[in-house]
């Protein structure tokens, strides 16, 4: 005999509000296995489907290790044509050159020919690492055209946001560095009949790609992240206080690999972390790195 769920004894008011909380995105929060994700719950019965899948596909975070035309259709064809366009949210994780070392890339990510024309978000997770400066010339030069493509040309009208998220792929590529080239392109070659800037938001580590119409007015804004970590690109003021606080190893060991401390990382390993961050963050001063070690 099934054991009645306590849930849904609740009165159905008590159990919108807590639905309202449970649901609630924090895009600090790296997105669970698709087994602990909000969608989980409301795969749990059928009321619970009812009453919450609707909330429960805005809230989760899709992952996805492919992003041609064909995979995504594979990747999502276990999933009705008509649950599709409730995606939100898609983290794609990718191996820095796997754009480069595809020219469809250039085309642009074609979410919405797989039918996820109402993603909103979209998180780029890059792995691995350039092997050399030049190559992350390369990496970013396709980058930029990949975003470019993506929000003009590839009908994923939704789409309101970007990140990417590099692990210390991009060594060399700051915020700043990123929206400046993505400027470069303007007016769009491609483009005739569309008018694109782009808007910077440096303070808060961020730039947005904004379409105009004739009259002037903001048709559509994409905005643009880009960080080491989740939380450097999403709260770039934040971190950047920190740091001009004197909060430098708590940075630096965000960006280790669980488990490895800063203060236990060779002078010349510590020095180039706090180098780098002291350039990602714009500091107004060198960060003296002989205090640390």
């Amino acid at each position: 005999m099934a054991t009645a769920s306590p849930l849904l004894a609740l009165p159905g008011e008590v159990r919108n509000l807590l639905y309202v909380f449970y649901f609630a995105h924090d895009p600090l929060v790296p997105p669970p296995h698709i087994s602990r994700s909000p969608l989980a719950l409301s795969l749990t019965c059928r009321q619970l489907y009812s009453e919450t899948h609707a909330l429960a596909f805005v809230a989760t975070t899709f992952r996805a290790r492919c992003w041609l035309l064909w995979e995504l259709k594979t990747r999502f064809r276990r999933l009705s044509p008509p649950l599709r366009p409730s995606i939100k949210r898609l983290e794609l994780t990718v191996h820095v050159s796997e754009f480069l070392r595809q020219p469809s890339s250039l085309q642009g990510l074609r979410f919405a020919e797989a039918g996820l024309t109402g993603l909103q978000d979209l998180y780029i997770q890059y792995t691995g690492q350039p092997k050399s400066e030049s190559g992350e010339t390369y990496i970013i030069s396709n980058l930029e055209l990949v975003l470019w493509k993506t929000v003009v040309q590839r009908r994923n009208d939704r789409l309101e946001k970007i990140r990417v998220v590099h692990g210390g792929a991009l060594r060399w590529t700051s915020i700043i560095q990123l929206c400046e080239r993505m400027h470069s392109w303007l007016p769009l070659p491609w483009v005739t009949d569309e008018v694109w800037e782009t808007r910077r938001n440096l303070e808060e580590g961020r730039f947005s790609l904004v379409k105009r119409g004739r009259d002037g007015s903001e048709q559509r804004v994409v905005e643009i992240l880009l960080g080491y970590t989740i939380r450097e690109a999403e709260q770039y003021r934040a971190v950047r206080e920190e740091l001009l606080q004197g909060k430098v190893l708590e940075n630096v060991r965000a960006r280790r690999p669980k488990g490895e401390d800063a203060a236990d990382l060779d002078s010349e390993t510590l020095a180039y972390e706090i180098e780098q961050l002291s350039r990602d963050f714009r500091l107004p001063h060198k960060i003296d790195t002989s205090g640390y070690y």
